[in-house]
């Protein structure tokens, strides 16, 4: 093995494992009744 694969880190890493977890688990996600509904509140933000 050579010292570039040494070093690479796993893909995908701990913290897009975690992340991927917590979508599937729907921890965290915003839903909307309609495309305007997000605007809008992409506009507020």
């Amino acid at each position: 093995m050579t010292d570039t694969e040494m070093t690479r880190a796993p893909i995908p890493n701990e913290e897009t494992r975690e992340a991927i977890r917590q979508a599937r688990a729907g921890e965290g996600l915003s839903t909307y009744a309609s495309v305007e509904e997000l605007i809008a509140e992409l506009d507020d933000a």
